[in-house]
């Protein structure tokens, strides 16, 4: 279980401060502008989501907006984030898209002491150099979900 939700957490960190989980409640918002009636502000801030934006749920584009909004007030450091973090998110699959969010959701249900815990495993990890974080990355695809499930017999 922890590593499973190490791993989500990944996914989960690259959007903690990003838009894209909001709750079910956020999904009753009125209807967002299309791409072609952002400002030239909106578009250029929220450039690597542009190609996403025709399918984007409404209540997700007004969080995405929202960012656009305090983007100005970002440091240097936190719009270059930020805007890694829209490619990042643009270029996963949708299934890794609900994964993510899935996960951002059990983290944020996590108890205090535990989300403590998961965030220094998390800072740890960030620490490793990119070769072990590249090892790390290959030997958890390595696992199968099937073999995750079965495990050999006892003999």
């Amino acid at each position: 279980m922890a590593r499973r939700i190490l791993r989500g957490l990944i996914l989960a960190l690259l959007l903690a401060a990003s838009p894209a989980w909001s709750g079910p409640d956020a999904r009753i918002t009125s209807p967002q502008p299309e791409w072609s009636r952002l400002t030239a502000e909106q578009k250029q801030i929220l450039a690597p989501l542009a190609d996403d934006w025709p399918q984007m749920e409404h209540y997700r584009r007004k969080k995405w907006l929202d960012m656009a909004r305090h983007y100005p007030r970002l440091s240097p450091e936190e719009q270059a984030r930020m805007q890694r973090r829209m490619q990042t998110w643009q270029a996963m699959p949708p299934e890794d898209r609900e994964k993510a969010r899935s996960h951002y959701k059990e983290f944020k249900q996590l108890p205090p002491e535990k989300k403590n815990e998961v965030k220094t495993q998390w800072e740890r990890y960030n620490q490793l150099p990119e070769e072990e974080k590249l090892r790390l990355k290959q030997k958890s695809e390595a696992k199968s979900p099937a073999s995750e499930r079965n495990p050999p017999p006892r003999q």
